[in-house]
């Protein structure tokens, strides 16, 4: 049986987010509002589909949607 290695966390690097540009953009759904801007992880083969990947496998995206 294999064992998962510990998750890769920087408090560093989530914090940076706020206050960068979404680098997803897609039309409708960001509000190009940098202080809404976070760390969102990717899916990565490191951890299952259960936990979430390492801080290096992130985009920065937008958390609130823009108003329609």
């Amino acid at each position: 049986m294999a064992f998962k290695s510990p998750a890769l966390r920087s408090d560093k690097l989530r914090k940076a987010a706020k206050g960068q540009q979404c680098v997803v953009q897609i039309m409708g759904v960001c509000n190009f509002n940098p202080e809404t801007v976070v760390l969102a992880h990717l899916p990565s083969n490191t951890h299952g589909m259960a936990y979430k990947s390492d801080d290096i496998w992130a985009v920065l995206i937008t958390t609130e949607p823009q108003p329609i």
